[in-house]
């Protein structure tokens, strides 16, 4: 799809997308929005709901552990202590059981929303860029990039779960010389996921409305970036800032009721519906794709 493209424009920042990202509900394709939600809603909802019992679980394991630990200090010296004892093969077990149940169901849950949300973010762009395509080729164009799309996040990801991995034993070695050091390198790490997920923010229009393959997406959303990387960034901490403060709330569900569960998953798939949807407009004005507004923002003087 060849569209006109404006080397004049850039990506903006995040106040100019802020309205346009926040009306998730206009898409141009009745009912859409509303199932799309609800269906984001109730995976995401089923998924907290479902892991609980793995979090208590993990919750109480920790309490014995810490238990140990505590008589072992009381009972004298703390650095000739023998806490060999306090990981018991029982409890290191349920400990492992606890973890991957919780992280297996949460795991399916995310990837399930977050495909949605990409198949919300395809639409849209399709409804702006040919306003007549009928929703049914719209949903057939995505299933078609749909094994693209996953192999692609798939490496993106797993670089990232290997990259903190390693840097986190070097850290712990780190550590073992100056402690100090460590924990400040340790805090960098949030940082360092947030910059790389931000720079190659542009990896999904890539591979879905680019056509670019697995590995190429990487390189054609690098070059996207290439002069408005500071704009990209700055736009996208505004999402990941106010995503921290709703994963904050979702971590601690398990102390809370069903009700605040449901209100951490409602603002939690919103957010992310308004963060493709300012992805979305960053990757537009990247292309510098010339799309007429169906309603233009007006003029200010």
């Amino acid at each position: 799809m060849q569209l006109p493209e404006n080397k004049q424009q850039k990506v903006k920042n995040a106040f100019f997308y802020l309205k346009d990202s926040f009306r998730f509900h206009d898409v141009g394709v009745p009912y859409f929005v509303q199932i799309i939600f609800v269906t984001m809603l109730a995976i995401l909802f089923a998924g907290y709901v479902l892991s609980l019992p793995y979090a208590e679980e993990m919750n109480r394991v920790s309490i014995i552990i810490m238990t140990k630990l505590q008589e072992i200090a009381g009972a004298g010296d703390p650095n000739t202590a023998d806490v060999s004892g306090v990981v018991t093969p029982d409890i290191a077990e349920r400990m492992i059981a606890a973890l991957g149940g919780f992280v297996g169901l949460m795991l399916i849950a995310k990837v399930i929303v977050q495909a949605l949300s990409l198949f919300y973010a395809y639409v849209w762009h399709l409804k702006r860029v040919t306003p007549g395509m009928p929703f049914s080729l719209a949903a057939q164009g995505f299933l078609k990039v749909l094994f693209r799309l996953a192999l692609n996040n798939l490496l993106f990801y797993g670089a990232l779960v290997l990259a903190g991995v390693a840097m986190t034993v070097s850290f712990a070695v780190i550590g073992m010389l100056l402690p100090p050091l460590a924990l400040l390198l340790v805090s960098l790490l949030p940082i360092l996921f947030f910059i790389a997920t931000s720079v190659f923010a542009f990896r999904d229009m890539s591979v879905m409305v680019g056509n670019a393959g697995v590995l190429r997406a990487f390189r054609a959303a690098w070059r996207l970036t290439n002069g408005c990387r500071r704009a990209v960034l700055s736009n996208m901490m505004l999402m990941y800032i106010i995503g921290m403060a709703v994963s904050w709330v979702a971590v601690g569900i398990s102390s809370q009721t069903l009700v605040a569960t449901f209100a951490a998953s409602f603002f939690e798939v919103l957010l992310l519906l308004v963060t493709q949807r300012l992805i979305v407009r960053m990757y537009e004005d990247a292309r510098g794709l010339v799309i007429k507004e169906s309603h233009p923002p007006k003029a200010t003087e």
